[in-house]
């Protein structure tokens, strides 16, 4: 399932070419927590830092609502 794959915090580095490494830094509860990315540099890029409040409630078996 797509679905599952996408947000799939183990398996972000599969699919974002920019994805270094990142983590969960607090779960709340099953569909929110604050997670932590890092990207790679690329060419004049420098690599960045991202820290998100995410949450999400799965609609239904093809869509989520972020």
């Amino acid at each position: 399932h797509i679905l599952e794959y996408l947000i799939d915090e183990n398996k972000r580095g599969e699919w974002d070419l920019f994805f270094d490494k990142g983590g969960i830094v607090k779960k709340f509860n099953e569909r929110t927590g604050i997670v932590f990315y890092q990207t790679k540099s690329t060419y004049t890029v420098w690599p960045r830092d991202f820290t998100l409040l995410v949450s999400g409630t799965k609609l239904n078996d093809d869509q989520i609502k972020l």
